[in-house]
């Protein structure tokens, strides 16, 4: 049954009923739309084995890299980068790929293409911010499409995809220029993992702006103990991407999370003097959400991308930061141990 589950469930989620569970339990009608995009998505199986023929037809036929922009949203899991995206998804005149490409994993270009058609998907636009780790409602709504990069990104050590071999970025690439063609438009992607390989990706694809999040480093050590406990239920068990060279899951959780705080931050700098300051954003979520026209503004004028028709982003409202005390005691322990640098010894 756990290998069955893990078709449809991310490997590093070690009890997939359990997570089902707490998501029931939960209220959020985003997790209850995600459930129900997975239990559908087993029901279209053969559909989609079937439009896989077209979809190999029409990668075949794509051009090697994408002829017109493209944006990647990463950064550490929590910090932000789910809301970033549907910020640009829903005031750029931009493609992107939609939660029913969920349900058509190995043929999402051909069934991007027949939603176009059936729904007018193409001026459709996120009608919220409202999302779930990640995920987002509706069939209609952005993707981060985990089930799509799945196919070139490989896992490391503790089950999270981080390792993307050069030829594998090259089929992204192809298959990035072939989903550009359905509306003939630049694109948005986002790839929480990509701050441990945006180098490989910005290497295969040279018209790409990659742009990495970064939140309030107490928050974020918060928010990232949270998820386990809403992800794993045990705060024993790491989430999002870690220094695989420095793994101790029995280690303080604090601990660990600080440090995992401190690893990501540090690699986002080393990737943008990598691959340089022009190519490899690094953005504060606080930022965004206090100014997000002149986030989309600065997208849209580094890449030559329009606004939606009739969207100002002069005129785009603030949005609320998320960014609050859960548990007194515990954040207390996470500046203590961000402010003592105790978290680099997690696995001495």
């Amino acid at each position: 049954m756990r290998s069955f589950l893990h078709l449809f469930v991310p490997a590093h989620v070690g009890n997939p009923l359990g997570l089902a569970g707490r998501m029931v339990s939960s209220g959020n009608r985003t997790a209850l739309f995600t459930l129900w995009v997975t239990v559908l998505g087993i029901l279209c199986i053969p559909l989609d084995m079937l439009l896989s023929f077209r979809e190999r037809r029409l990668l075949a036929a794509a051009a090697a890299v994408p002829s017109r922009p493209t944006v990647f949203l990463c950064g550490p899991a929590r910090s932000g980068t789910t809301l970033a995206f549907q910020v640009l998804c829903r005031h750029l005149d931009v493609a992107f790929l939609r939660n029913v490409t969920a349900l058509f994993p190995r043929s999402p270009i051909v069934a991007s293409r027949i939603h176009r058609r059936l729904s007018g998907a193409r001026s459709a636009r996120p009608s919220s911010y409202r999302n779930y780790y990640g995920k987002t409602s509706g069939l209609a709504g952005p993707s981060e499409a985990n089930h799509v990069w799945n196919r070139w990104v490989r896992p490391d050590e503790t089950g999270f995809r981080t390792k993307l071999p050069a030829a594998e970025a090259r089929e992204a690439a192809r298959f990035i220029s072939a989903f550009c063609e359905i509306d003939g438009k630049p694109m948005v992607f986002k790839n929480n993992n990509m701050n441990v390989f945006a180098d490989v990706v910005a290497a295969a694809m040279p018209n790409v702006l990659i742009i990495c999040l970064r939140r309030n480093p107490e928050f974020l050590a918060q928010s990232l103990l949270q998820a386990r406990r809403d992800i794993h239920g045990s705060l024993a068990r790491g989430y999002g991407v870690q220094d695989v060279d420095n793994l101790c899951e029995t280690a303080d959780p604090i601990a660990s999370v600080c440090a995992q705080v401190a690893f990501l931050d540090r690699k986002a700098r080393e990737l943008q003097a990598s691959i340089g300051p022009d190519r490899f954003w690094i953005v504060d979520y606080e930022e965004i959400c206090r100014h997000p026209g002149g986030f989309v503004a600065s997208v849209a004028e580094r890449l030559a991308i329009p606004l939606r028709e009739g969207d100002e982003s002069s005129a785009i409202d603030p949005i609320p930061v998320h960014n609050v005390v859960r548990n007194q005691d515990e954040m207390e322990r996470i500046r203590a141990t961000l402010a003592a640098g105790d978290h680099r010894e997690v696995n001495p």
